[in-house]
């Protein structure tokens, strides 16, 4: 699949030249990294907890209820994986310390990078890489006038640990009201597309991968069993998650695909006999059951709902009908194809340039907008990665992991509150993941 991708960039470079857009600077980018900090020399930290007069710092301070001006992730740090650290508040100092909480030593010093004064939150924001740190422990940050950080930890094991534990944090569909088919869908195509593109981070780990399938099969059994009660455009959606399930899951069980696969093409005859089914809808599960198959008539639709999308992108099945066109094996319009493509890589760079200006380096806010809709952003960001490899996109993919594991307004964890939002989770894991493999 990975030869098809190459020769589609190759046409969005085209594209992007004649366009003006200066993609072709985006492709393999090499970003510049910042190395700040002293990690090797451990500080006693004094038994009155105060040690700041071990790494230089002023000790004339006092530390109000001000925690929530170091802002780290909730869930952790994979050992040898990117760490960062934002400060923001009235008054920024230049340095930070990081405190083993078991030894109660200061283990790395480092400076704040990149402050800037927010206009909008009347306060200094400012960012601290530690990626050196990689000793496997539980840590807290604190330096002078805004205190401490909620404590954190570093583990071994890389991603694969936070992947397994989001697997088994999906709730599946008996979470779900009986009404709530297009929520169960989008679900479900976040998790398989999160497996067609990533899919070896999947792949490596046996229990993580039938965990894996195992929630997707409860999904799969709910939506069946939703299909005389829906109407067209719900029974649209359930018609192209049956077909991409069958996709996926065809070396895993075949006879069960199969099913899957009938049943979506069962489906399809509903759907089609309908005039007023959204063009995005209609390429998406025409999209779904051409690929898995093959068969002209699904084709000629979805190619004709793909002339009538808007050059804007949604949150649904736009998006993953046009991955679903880039990625199938089958005959394709490749003009057609890079600009589809080029729709969601206009959005991913007016992302990364929104993200640029941002206190949290994401393109927007959970103060601004739904918390879906910042969810996907990343998960734009992460699905356009793999097409253009970048090292920009992959940096934004991980400030929004950490923007949902605390690093936020709020300095709390966001995870895990419907599947959903589990689901673009994962996503943005399995790309971070898969530059680890």
């Amino acid at each position: 699949m990975r030869k098809k991708w190459k020769q589609i960039t190759a046409l969005l470079l085209a594209m992007a030249l004649l366009s003006g857009c200066g993609l072709e600077n985006k492709v393999n980018n090499d970003a510049a990294g910042n190395d700040a900090g002293t990690n090797g020399t451990s500080a006693e930290v004094p038994a009155d907890g105060d040690s700041s007069a071990a790494a230089g710092f002023s000790v004339a301070y006092e530390l109000p209820d001000m925690q929530l001006g170091v802002l780290v992730s909730r869930s952790g740090y994979p050992e040898n994986g990117r760490k960062t650290v934002i400060f923001r508040g009235k008054k920024l100092p230049g340095h930070y310390e990081i405190i083993d909480r078991t030894e109660k030593t200061v283990i790395f010093t480092g400076d704040l990078q990149d402050v800037v004064y927010n206009a909008l939150t009347e306060e200094y924001n400012g960012y601290g890489d530690f990626s050196e740190l990689t000793t496997e422990g539980e840590y807290e940050i604190r330096c002078d006038y805004i205190g401490y950080s909620y404590p954190f930890t570093i583990e071994k094991g890389g991603l694969s640990g936070k992947l397994a534990e989001g697997i088994n944090e999906l709730k599946g569909p008996e979470a779900l009201a009986d009404d709530e088919i297009e929520e169960a869908c989008r679900t479900v195509s976040l998790l398989l597309l999160s497996y067609e593109l990533y899919g070896g981070v999947y792949t490596q780990d046996a229990d993580t991968e039938e965990a894996f399938f195992a929630i997707l099969r409860t999904y799969i059994e709910w939506l069946y069993g939703k299909l005389d009660n829906s109407d067209y455009e719900e029974t649209a959606w359930i018609s192209a998650v049956l077909a991409k399930f069958s996709y996926s899951y065809q070396k895993k069980d075949s006879n069960y695909a199969t099913s899957c696969l009938q049943a979506a093409d069962k489906a399809w005859k509903t759907v089609s006999q309908e005039e007023d089914t959204p063009p995005a809808l209609l390429f998406y599960v025409a999209g779904e059951l051409y690929r898995a198959t093959g068969q002209k008539k699904y084709a000629r639709v979805q190619e004709e709902a793909a002339e009538k999308l808007p050059e804007t992108v949604d949150n649904g099945a736009q998006t993953f009908g046009t991955f679903t066109y880039a990625s199938t094996k089958r005959k394709i319009d490749v003009e057609l194809c890079g600009k589809l493509l080029m729709v969601l890589l206009n959005r991913a760079e007016e992302i990364a340039a929104c993200a640029k200006d941002m206190p949290y380096g994401i393109g927007s806010s959970i103060t601004t907008g739904e918390q879906m809709q910042v969810w996907w952003e990343g998960v734009l960001i992460a699905s356009c990665n793999y097409v253009i490899t970048n090292n920009e996109y992959g940096t934004l993919t991980e400030n929004y992991a950490r923007y949902f594991e605390g690093i936020n307004e709020e300095a709390e964890s966001l995870l895990y509150r419907t599947d959903e939002e589990t689901a673009a989770y994962l996503l943005l894991l399995s790309e971070m993941a898969d530059r680890e493999l």
